[in-house]
């Protein structure tokens, strides 16, 4: 997935504003409209191979979804790219593998790429991937906001789903906590 790509996809996934408001009030409609939003920035468009790092660089992002923030700027630690929060931990880009994890923001100075000792979650096996799984994400934290809930059984198709998506059964961890699924494993 491109960060193009992305942001045409999250816009069809913003939830309708007259159905917001009656799901949630006239105040917090506005605010939440916002959370999908990217606009492109003044500057000229870059292109780069890595859609997370084109993303950042070329919209001014206000998305967050759930325990999902991204950050207007990138910064560099470690040899990791922090483009995001997950609640208050980072949300990184190892640079040399390209994998997507969470780590609390004590223990990045613990990290080396391809090594990670300190953890806590695995999130996507690259950042398309990871893409993926946030416009999934969106369309289900819509459906959420407007009212929807899921079966039990639907919950598991999603976990199975979005796990696939973010590269396999080793990410499932961070699906489960994403979409707030209780399994065994978590």
């Amino acid at each position: 997935m491109t960060a193009k790509e992305f942001t045409e996809q999250l816009k069809a996934k913003t939830p309708d504003i007259d159905l917001l408001i009656a799901s949630v009030g006239s105040e917090i409609a506005p605010v939440i409209i916002k959370e999908y939003t990217c606009l492109p920035k003044n500057e000229s468009y870059q292109e780069n191979t890595n859609p997370i790092i084109e993303l950042i660089t070329n919209y001014k992002s206000q998305i967050s979804l759930g325990f999902i923030g991204f950050i207007q700027e990138l910064s560099t630690i470690n040899g990791f790219i922090h483009f995001a929060l997950f609640q208050e931990d980072l949300v990184l880009l190892d640079k040399d593998s390209d994998e997507i994890i969470v780590v609390l923001p004590d223990d990045i100075f613990l990290l080396e790429p391809g090594q990670y000792p300190a953890i806590r979650f695995y999130c996507a096996q690259n950042a398309s991937s990871f893409l993926e799984v946030i416009i999934s994400y969106a369309e289900i934290n819509t459906n959420e906001l407007l009212g929807k809930r899921y079966t039990l059984q639907k919950e598991e198709f999603l976990l199975e789903e979005l796990s696939q998506k973010a590269g396999g059964e080793k990410y499932k961890k961070f699906i489960s906590v994403l979409l707030n699924i209780q399994t065994p494993q978590s």
